[in-house]
């Protein structure tokens, strides 16, 4: 309700939410039950942008996190999401 979008309306704003933790590797001490609950994040971060009046986009139905660590990306599916992201984007400006 800003009025800083464009025409000083509210801008539009786009949630993403994080795609579940993978297996995790070296890292898997500091996320304990991480892996279960990261996949109900999808479902919490879309009800705050329905409630909000927001574009919601899930991550995780994209890309996948790497199996070098369970938490980060791979190269070509940081590309793919902006990809797609940059679709998205489009539709909503």
């Amino acid at each position: 309700a800003s009025g800083s979008g464009s025409g000083g309306k509210a801008p539009q704003v786009l949630i993403m939410s994080p795609a579940p933790i993978g297996r995790l590797t070296h890292l898997a001490g500091l996320f304990s039950n991480g892996v279960e609950e990261s996949y109900k994040l999808a479902g919490y971060y879309k009800k705050i942008a329905k409630l909000y009046g927001c574009h919601f986009f899930d991550v995780g139905k994209l890309i996948k996190t790497s199996d070098l660590d369970g938490l980060h990306f791979c190269e070509s599916d940081i590309a793919k999401l902006g990809r797609e992201l940059a679709k998205v984007v489009k539709t909503i400006l």
